[in-house]
């Protein structure tokens, strides 16, 4: 898990959306429409609070 304020500016997620990272490093909600635009990478846990941070369960794949 991380909790971060690093979530694309005017977005708003909920728990339980779908979390992406975009070639801007920051999390959003919405899904790219471009092939290399933006990564699955896991699932808010909490949206946003009151000063901007939301936690978000990473899921990274392991090549172990």
């Amino acid at each position: 898990y991380v909790t971060t304020n690093m979530i694309y500016p005017n977005m708003s997620p909920a728990g339980g959306d779908r979390a992406f990272v975009g070639g801007s490093g920051y999390f959003t909600n919405v899904a790219p429409n471009t092939t290399n635009a933006g990564r699955y990478v896991g699932e808010f846990e909490t949206s946003k609070d009151e000063d901007g941070y939301a936690t978000v369960y990473v899921n990274l794949p392991s090549n172990g």
